[in-house]
């Protein structure tokens, strides 16, 4: 079961240089000196130094969302999808609320990014019958979207499987390994 983590805190982002260049480094080591052009550097010390900007979904409602994102169809499916993602009652969701705005999003001719937010919710979402989604899926969209999300969904299956022979093989070459050493 996927659910939201706890933490409120962000870990500690540490910027580190690895220069593989074939003389040593000998410029500054401070970010902000590598920021070009010049011009750019009081909007790097900006970011840095000001809280940073947040959009907190669990504050805002579905309806007000919809509302503001009426003429931003993309924003308000992705941001949907992102609020909901670990909702113990993603179908439902699914079919009465993101619905509206992935098939607007599908007739506005970016079926890609419909296919692209749907295996994003069958991928990471709480669904409990899988099934049901991929009935849903081949009832409420084209062709086109459903036949992308199973692209997709093969090919990260064919990934999975292509790692998984990858490491049986390094197990392999290892257990074969120390066998050898054993024997002698």
């Amino acid at each position: 079961n996927k659910s939201r983590a706890k933490s409120v805190k962000i870990p500690f982002i540490y910027p580190l240089i690895i220069s593989n260049a074939s003389k040593p480094y000998s410029h500054s080591l401070t970010l902000r000196d590598m920021i070009e052009p010049e011009e750019a550097k009081p909007l790097f010390d900006k970011l840095f130094t000001t809280p940073i900007h947040m959009i907190d979904l669990a504050a805002i409602t579905d309806d007000e969302m919809r509302e503001k994102l009426q003429e931003h169809v993309r924003a308000q499916a992705l941001l949907l999808s992102l609020k909901h993602i670990y909702d113990d009652n993603l179908q439902a969701l699914l079919e009465n609320l993101l619905i509206y705005s992935l098939q607007a999003l599908e007739k506005m001719g970016s079926g890609d990014d419909v296919a692209d937010l749907l295996y994003y919710i069958y991928n990471e979402g709480n669904l409990t019958d899988p099934t049901k989604f991929l009935t849903f899926l081949h009832q409420r969209f084209s062709k086109d979207v459903e036949e992308k999300v199973m692209t997709l969904g093969q090919q990260a299956t064919y990934k999975e499987q292509q790692e998984g022979l990858k490491k049986g093989i390094q197990e392999g070459i290892l257990m074969t390994a120390k066998n050898m050493l054993a024997e002698g």
